[in-house]
């Protein structure tokens, strides 16, 4: 693939896998891509979660063949590997028939452990490790619109893994993770966060509402957690 960048700040969009939750009572933001949303819109790049227990895959196509998004990330599974795939393989039907010459990346545990799998069968990019510097930077160089292949655009870009010209997997080790950074991600951006906690509030509450009133109750019940 080569990039063909417009020189203007790309639009993000960041998924959870596709797993399904048994506990109806139990949702949660996703906070590892809360966080890197926060670090990019922080850098200047618009940025939107889609987390698969509360937003609608079928609006996210229509999003991607609408030309929406120039970046497609997920955090990927491995016990759901078969559904991510298969949406990967969706993502990009819709993101051809919008004309846009997307990236798709794939980050996450089972990413960097199965990183031929995933570059041969439906990514572009898998970011590793610590990703709050990393993903600004790719879409910084995406927006520079350097010509050339994803190898040569990205081959000397730390975190990242990436297949050459030869299909042989290019893995660029990630930048250790030291004390100041640490403090950065998991305390400084997080008190600067706007958390999207009432959005699965209201999502578990009308769940839960549907599911304790369906035999006429007049009232709804409230979980909390201490």
């Amino acid at each position: 693939m080569k990039l063909v960048g417009n020189h203007k700040k790309p639009s993000i969009v960041l998924m959870t896998s596709k797993c399904d939750r048994l506990a109806h009572d139990s949702v949660a933001p996703a906070m590892g891509l809360i966080r890197l949303r926060h670090a990019a819109t922080k850098r200047g790049y618009p940025c939107e979660v889609l987390d698969f227990q509360v937003n609608s895959e079928e609006q996210l196509l229509r999003d991607v063949e609408n030309g929406k998004y120039d970046i497609i990330g997920q955090s990927v599974s491995h016990w759901n590997i078969l559904d991510d795939l298969d949406l990967h393989w969706k993502l990009r039907d819709a993101a051809e028939k919008s004309g846009k010459k997307c990236l798709f990346l794939a980050g996450g545990n089972p990413a960097t452990q199965e990183t031929e799998l995933w570059l041969n069968c439906a990514v572009d990019l898998i970011a590793m490790g610590f990703c709050e510097d990393t993903l600004p930077e790719i879409a910084e160089r995406y927006s520079e619109g350097r010509p050339g292949p994803i190898w040569d655009v990205y081959k000397d870009l730390d975190g990242v893994s990436f297949l050459n010209e030869a299909g042989l997997v290019v893995r660029n080790d990630a930048r250790l993770l030291t004390e100041e950074k640490f403090v950065e991600y998991s305390y400084t951006h997080d008190m600067e966060m706007n958390n999207p906690y009432p959005v699965y509030w209201e999502h578990v509450s009308q769940r839960m509402s549907s599911l304790l009133n369906m035999n006429g109750r007049s009232y709804i019940v409230e979980n909390g957690r201490l």
